[in-house]
């Protein structure tokens, strides 16, 4: 029987949940402040028609210089123009078109008139100079070349040639090509709601949502909600969530970069902004049509953009559909706000109305709408799982687990950091072992369903049932065929057949996994994408023993279940994060003198036509040197006067002049900022500063790939037999006397003073069991075989 809304179970208490970076990076970018902003009042060729007067508008326009961006527009009638380009630029330091609010560090107009009308908004505290602003005649000539005599008015065709003027400013909303008034006054009642039901106070940020408005045409939209961190409120509406997951994408990339990559797509952004904020022609047109605003920071601006954050003219199906999923999303938020309040919800599908009886499919979150039944509900009410007897048997048992256990066999995702990550385990573990009230899933299904099963079904659930996680040791590897296990835990041991792991593991490796025996032998039905070598595993494996109070074999019965699972996936992932954690201090790389590698590089813009002289005056600074004649300097530094006599020079680092723009980059902050003291006096008053990019090592996987030690060569021919024998040869003679060797990790004892006591044989065996994998993993087919060393102390071969 399909669960109804109001039989599912109760709202769970408020969990603390990950906020989600790269979605908060995608709702928010920074620009540089501190730059030039030119402005002016412009005519344009466009016509509006408001309603009461026909007209070709004014645009104001502020362009920050340095990014070559536009902080600020609006378009006013002639008759409006007193104080517009002041208001327009305060606006623009509030509330800029792109990036967050800043202020300029000058500013530059064409006429007195306007300085006076900017230095009344700006004081003293920013120099305001009076110059030609070419750069704005060329933007402005562009807009009215793709505008030619377009009309903007209510009763305007859909015309392309608005797209320009409407990615400069924010029109309101009868200004835009179709857009109808019924529409608009939809929108704002549907906003009333959305604004009181707040979901921006509970929904993080980078929880999805799927659309579905089958009367609008609307399939497989991905809502997300904006303002959870206090930035902003309001929701962003994709084509589908692969855009979203592709504007996150761009949005990590902008802030590595400074620009934001164009992205396929487009998507619609509904916001609350303040009327004191928004341009007069927008409070204007509200306040004549009698839109509701549900407070005065309340009023709606829906805005779409496209490719690189291209804002484009929104359509009346825009509006429609905005209106719809903003009164049906209020609602569905009102009833289902445990939805929102956990990293692993209970999913839901459900169909709302929105104004006008308009039905909006919602499903919460958005990649599980594919559990559910894709048979249209009546509004209301919600959709029913996925058909039992349809899919596969794991998909059978988990739909199963959802509506036998609801919330609570969802829980299983809390036991990994990252469930949807390790798949592989996850999902069998989920099946076979966490349990609800000492059930399983499978073993519920298999309850339920009885002798309907094919009997092959329920010998493979019985098989799973008997199967436990545990941590095991690669004895032997047949790459390509199979594998031989040892259960360090129990004892157990297991060929498994595995094309795949048997690739990649090497003796042993340690893996957490579970292994199921079937009638034609073992398999691996769960292992965790990471295994551990003996020393790092050796701590998990202790800990897990003195959680289970059991030094010899444990019994295979205490392994089963959700308890001690969650135990050792918990054990597993802390030792695979502290291994991460230490091979990142190992690999940390500095400079000769001791400093850490950040590689760091400045941007600078070129004032036009300048690049020859730049390029001459860096040849006259001593010390700085061409690579090439394409612009390419470097800069040499003395080791110091300490240095030993004959010691080599040092690149401080480069310079690199290439369409207008400068780039000074060096390996470290410190070298970049001796590079620019060195450099930047000679040419500053030709220069501007664009922005700083500097890459972390430790973070960026594609400068670690190219840098680190160990690095592969693809140039490097591989080793040839003989070279291979020789490295054998040479090991061989390093271990002959191994076992006589004081070690330190011995406690200063040797190996075969060692093993005279128990517990020294079991650290001489630990010892050796790292030392033959870490050999393995390096040399392969080559690695040398420590059988000899085992059986002269006398320890298991």
């Amino acid at each position: 029987m399909p669960r109804s809304k109001n039989t599912r179970p109760g709202r769970p208490g408020k969990q603390k949940r990950r906020q989600k970076p790269a979605a908060r990076r995608a709702q928010r970018l920074v620009s540089p402040a501190d730059r030039e902003w030119i402005g002016g009042i412009f005519p344009t060729t466009a016509r509006v028609d408001d309603g009461t007067q026909r007209y070709s508008p004014l645009v104001v326009l502020w362009l920050e210089v340095a990014e070559d961006v536009i902080v600020g527009s609006q378009l006013t009638p002639p008759t409006e123009t007193d104080g517009v380009v002041g208001e327009t630029l305060r606006q623009a330091m509030a509330r800029p078109l792109m990036g967050r609010p800043r202020r300029p560090g000058a500013i530059r107009v064409a006429t007195a008139e306007l300085a006076a009308e900017v230095i009344a908004v700006v004081g003293e505290s920013i120099p305001v100079h009076v110059a030609p602003t070419p750069e704005l005649d060329e933007v402005v000539a562009a807009m009215n070349a793709s505008l030619g005599d377009a009309g903007l008015g209510a009763d305007a065709e859909g015309d392309d040639r608005s797209a320009t003027l409407g990615a400069l400013a924010p029109s309101p909303y009868l200004a835009q090509p179709g857009v109808q008034a019924a529409s608009v006054e939809r929108l704002f009642r549907a906003c009333e709601v959305l604004h009181g039901a707040a979901p921006w106070t509970e929904v993080a940020d980078g929880q999805t949502v799927r659309i579905d408005i089958p009367a609008l045409e609307v399939e497989g939209r991905c809502l997300t909600v904006v303002g959870h961190t206090g930035d902003s409120r309001g929701f962003m509406l994709f084509d589908s969530e692969q855009a979203w997951n592709g504007f996150v994408d761009a949005a990590i990339e902008a802030e590595k970069t400074g620009r934001f990559p164009s992205v396929d797509g487009s998507w619609l952004v509904l916001g609350f902004e303040r009327g004191a904020d928004l341009p007069d022609a927008w409070r204007r047109e509200i306040g004549r049509h009698g839109w509701p605003v549900a407070a005065a920071d309340a009023y709606p601006l829906l805005m779409r953009f496209e490719g690189g954050l291209d804002r484009r003219p929104i359509t009346d199906h825009d509006v429609q559909v905005t209106a719809a999923v903003s009164a049906a999303f209020a609602g569905f938020f009102l009833a289902n706000r445990g939805v929102f309040a956990t990293d692993a919800p209970f999913p839901v599908c459900e169909t709302r109305s929105g104004l006008d009886d308009v039905e909006v499919r919602l499903c919460a979150p958005s990649h599980a709408f594919g559990l559910f039944d894709p048979t249209p509900v009546p509004a209301g009410e919600s959709a029913p799982l996925a058909g039992m007897e349809s899919g596969d048997l794991v998909d059978r048992v988990m739909n199963h687990a959802v509506q036998r256990f609801g919330r609570a066999w969802l829980a299983h995702m809390n036991a990994f950091q990252d469930a949807h990550g390790t798949p592989h385990l996850a999902v069998p573990w989920a099946m076979h072992d966490f349990d609800v009230d000492g059930q399983t899933a499978a073993a519920s299904y298999l309850e339920a369903q009885g002798d309907r099963l094919p009997e092959e079904e329920r010998a493979e659930i019985r098989a799973e049932m008997a199967a436990w996680l545990s941590i095991w040791e690669v004895t032997s590897v047949e790459p390509g065929e199979g594998l031989a296990l040892r259960d360090v835990l129990t004892g157990e041991r297991r060929t498994v057949r595995e094309r795949t792991a048997s690739r990649s593991l090497v003796v042993h490796d340690l893996a957490l996994a579970r292994v199921v025996d079937r009638d034609d032998g073992s398999y691996l039905s769960g292992l965790y994408p990471r295994v551990l070598p003996p020393d790092a595993g050796a701590a998990v494996i202790e800990r897990v023993r003195r959680y289970l109070q059991r030094k010899r074999d444990v019994p295979i019965e205490r392994l089963r279940g959700g308890r001690v699972g969650r135990y050792l996936i918990r054990r597993w992932e802390e030792a695979v994060a502290a291994q991460d954690a230490e091979r990142r201090r190992s690999l940390r790389m500095t400079t000769p003198d001791g400093e850490p590698i950040m590689p760091t590089t400045d941007y600078y813009r070129i004032a036009s036509y300048r690049s020859k002289e730049v390029r001459q005056r860096l040849r006259e600074i001593p010390g700085v040197e061409p690579i090439d004649d394409r612009g390419r300097f470097h800069a040499i530094h003395d080791v110091g006067d300490g240095a030993p006599a004959g010691a080599e020079q040092r690149i401080l680092g480069h310079a690199t002049i290439s369409g207008g723009k400068l780039a000074l980059g060096a390996e470290t902050v410190r070298r970049l900022d001796d590079l620019t003291a060195r450099i930047l006096p000679v040419c500053e008053d030709l220069v501007t500063f664009r922005r700083r990019h500097t890459i972390d090592p430790e973070l960026d996987p594609v400068w670690r790939a190219h840098h680190e030690p160990g690095a592969a060569d693809p140039a490097t021919p591989p080793p040839t037999p003989e070279m291979q024998q020789v490295v054998l040869d040479f090991k061989r003679r390093h271990y002959a006397t191994w076992a006589d060797e004081a070690l330190p990790a011995l406690g200063g004892r040797t190996p075969r003073e060692a093993v005279r006591t128990a517990d020294g044989r079991r650290e001489v065996d630990q010892l050796l069991r790292t030392m033959q994998n870490h050999e393995a993993r390096a040399a392969g087919d080559q690695a040398f075989d420590f059988s000899e060393i085992r059986r002269e102390l006398g320890l298991e071969t």
